[in-house]
């Protein structure tokens, strides 16, 4: 019971402390970057978004691997409780083990609420007419023809809240719907599907389902959702960009976009889709692809997913590789400092 209360307020510290002075920075940071260049390829970058995790979800992840790596049969903790000759750090495991619970619990909500608000939808079999379309589409660009060969990654579906979307957290789906098909040419479906293949690869619905964990844990998170818009905007651009690099005919696009954009999609949903509410946005994207249809953005950039993977394995193994600083001298000072209060 005595090692209980140093580890909640050690919890409660980097919460309620830390997490709030990191968002801070993190805020002042994205707002200069955007004043001194506001170019959406800049701020739908996959930096951008990892930037917006670092506060909460970065830095209780670190404390949290950094609490068990104190934890460990002999580190230098400067434990000032005797833990009745425990090999361990037993209050640096609560600490962990606390931590551990919020993002867990956060990532439960998020999924709990996903999976609550997640519209019904009813795929078309593969004979149907419109479904004999997309596959069309899709067998006539190596991408599409990729993208389709990996199961039913691309389907037709009867109704859906968006006319077209990709959906689903860890192996996600492309939905295209009827009334979608109806309105709108070959050339604009494929510019469409190119466009919704770069949030399938990039696994935006996952990433909309992290970023709402990473606010959801952080006290000060209101000051971050406009920077989260912001760059949920600017994903939208760069995937349009990058699906000209990949052969869509920017003006079909915008056909595409104009026509996406008359069906707002519902709030709360982790779907991407294709349109949106945004009169602004769209405009900004409109004036974008016509100035990709005088000047062709470049050849397409390689994914860089692997970064992001690379940055979460980094935060994790950091404190095992260079040693839990300054976490182990909070600890120590913690302890004292709550013993010469009376309160272990």
């Amino acid at each position: 019971m005595t090692e209980l209360v140093p580890s909640l307020v050690g919890a409660g510290l980097v919460v309620g402390l830390a997490v709030p002075v990191a968002t801070l920075v993190t805020k002042g940071l994205l707002v200069a970057r955007f004043r001194r260049d506001p170019h959406p390829r800049r701020h739908g970058s996959l930096g951008t978004f990892l930037l917006l995790l670092a506060p909460s979800l970065g830095a209780i992840a670190w404390f949290t691997s950094a609490g068990f790596h104190l934890s460990e049969p002999g580190a230098d903790t400067g434990c000032a409780i005797d833990h009745d000759g425990a090999a361990a750090c037993v209050d640096a495991i609560l600490f962990a083990g606390l931590l551990s619970t919020l993002i867990v619990t956060a990532f439960t909500r998020g999924w709990w609420r996903h999976a609550s608000r997640r519209d019904r939808t009813v795929a078309l079999p593969a004979d149907a007419p419109a479904s004999r379309r997309v596959t069309r589409i899709c067998a006539s660009h190596p991408r599409l023809r990729a993208l389709s060969r990996r199961g039913d990654r691309v389907r037709v579906v009867a109704t859906a809240a968006h006319p077209i979307c990709t959906r689903g957290l860890l192996r996600p789906v492309i939905e295209v719907s009827v009334s979608f098909l109806a309105r709108v040419g070959d050339e604009a479906l494929l510019a469409a599907l190119l466009h919704e293949a770069e949030h399938h690869d990039g696994r935006d619905p996952l990433r909309r389902l992290v970023a709402a964990a990473s606010l959801t844990l952080n006290p000060c998170g209101a000051l971050l959702r406009p920077e989260l818009r912001r760059w949920s905007a600017a994903r939208e651009a760069v995937c349009d960009e990058r699906a000209v690099r990949h052969g869509a005919d920017p003006l079909a696009l915008a056909d595409a976009l104009v026509v996406a954009a008359r069906t707002a999609p519902p709030r709360g949903t982790l779907a991407v889709g294709l349109g949106g509410p945004s009169a602004g946005l769209l405009q900004l994207r409109i004036q974008l692809l016509v100035g990709f249809a005088r000047r062709h953005p470049g050849r397409p950039s390689a994914p860089a997913l692997w970064i992001g993977l690379a940055a979460t394995a980094a935060v994790i193994a950091l404190p095992h590789l260079l040693g839990a600083w300054p976490l182990d001298l909070a600890h120590g000072a913690l302890e004292r400092a709550l013993i010469g209060f009376g309160l272990l």
